[in-house]
């Protein structure tokens, strides 16, 4: 314990009486250091150690610190230094207590370019694991300034197409920036198609004066309106099957959308959609509603990323199928694709309007077929018009 004396002063009547108030220090019961381990992902850098006594205010002395490795890491008044990869022990000794933190140096700018898992060398699992990131999910490990593959300090669906090419064995790809290699184009979607049952169904289109490989969006639904699946988004026509989608909803309800080749396939440079959606909604009347496409990229074969306008669609049901007597299936068009929503897997028979017929294979749930001539058609009882 410890006293402490106080006495008041002022100028008109001098010093006043004196107190004095016995302290009783605290006792320290337990203590604990935060965190208990961590991990360095670059050397040059610092991070300070706590520690935390029981009870909140307990008194205890000068502590000493101490790493068992100062050639990993150092540290001074609980402030560690990263120095070299390795493994080291940093401990906190005070009044007979003592307490460790397990301590892990990387170097994340030793990693070859599109590691982005840190396992030393570039593959498909490298592709997997980006893709991962950009949509929103933290991967068990992934060594950023690796992914960075066009250093754009970003990580997108242009750095998937950088890491493809390096495992192709080509390079990184280009490091122009956006706005020295711009692209001459626009991203659409025509108005959605409303269907039966709540369906609805659309379709982004793509127009650029550059060859590209990929595509990356945010979709925002309005309220009621939702995503038919997991299957619901689906690579379009012009990617010829070279194509893979992955979409995943994002914190502020948006849908981010990443469309690549594991080759590194150009679009197809023919008319049609790059890719197709599926929609369900809870509202009997989606009149006025509107969805939003945001923060579209696109990239080139070589990795150059280039940004487009936002674009927005409306709900309409001008392409809705009437029904002329059948109620178990549901059949609208959008563009050259026909879509038919059925209770449960079935044949179901598509005529012409001159006569040709052939049966089509159709699933529970929505299904999608494309047309190759427009025209009339009959689906079960459904007359439908196919028009480009």
């Amino acid at each position: 314990s410890y006293s402490l004396t106080i006495r008041a002063h002022s100028r008109l009547y001098g010093w006043g009486p004196s107190f004095n108030k016995i302290y009783t220090p605290v006792e320290l019961l337990a203590l604990a250091i935060d965190p208990e381990s961590y991990m360095f992902e670059y050397l040059g850098r610092d991070a300070e150690l706590h520690l935390v006594p029981t009870p909140e205010n307990a008194w205890y002395g000068n502590v000493e610190w101490t790493t068992s490795d100062p050639g990993v890491v150092t540290v001074a008044d609980g402030v560690m230094r990263s120095v070299a990869m390795g493994d080291a022990t940093v401990t906190a000794s005070v009044d007979g207590f003592t307490v460790t933190t397990a301590v892990t140096v990387d170097d994340f700018m030793s990693y070859p370019l599109g590691d982005s898992n840190g396992n030393r060398s570039v593959n498909v699992a490298d592709v997997a694991t980006t893709v991962e990131y950009t949509l929103g999910t933290q991967p068990g490990r992934f060594v950023f300034p690796a992914a960075d593959v066009n250093g754009d300090e970003e990580i997108s669906v242009a750095d998937v197409v950088g890491t493809v090419n390096i495992i192709m064995g080509g390079s990184r790809g280009s490091e122009l920036s956006r706005s020295e290699s711009g692209v001459s184009g626009s991203a659409s979607v025509p108005d959605i198609g409303v269907g039966d049952f709540g369906d609805a169904a659309g379709s982004m289109m793509l127009e650029a004066n550059l060859p590209l490989t990929a595509l990356q969006f945010d979709m925002y639904l309005p309220e009621g309106v939702s995503l038919a699946g997991d299957a619901a988004i689906t690579p379009g026509v012009r990617c010829d099957g070279s194509h893979t989608v992955q979409f995943r909803e994002q914190a502020d309800g948006a849908i981010r959308v990443m469309l690549y080749s594991m080759s590194n396939a150009p679009l197809a440079d023919v008319a049609g959609s790059v890719i197709d959606f599926a929609l369900e909604s809870e509202l009997s009347d989606l009149s006025g509603a509107m969805a939003a496409f945001r923060d579209i990229r696109v990239v080139e074969g070589n990795s150059a990323e280039h940004r487009l306008p936002d674009t927005f669609a409306s709900f309409t049901s001008e392409t809705l199928v009437k029904e002329v007597g059948c109620d178990e299936i549901g059949v609208f068009a959008i563009g050259h694709t026909l879509y038919i929503r059925s209770p449960r897997a079935a044949e179901v028979r598509l005529t012409s309007i001159d006569g040709i017929s052939r049966v089509l294979q159709v699933n529970e749930g929505l299904n999608s077929f494309e047309i190759a001539a427009p025209g009339v058609y009959v689906v079960g009882t459904h007359k439908v018009m196919i028009k480009f």
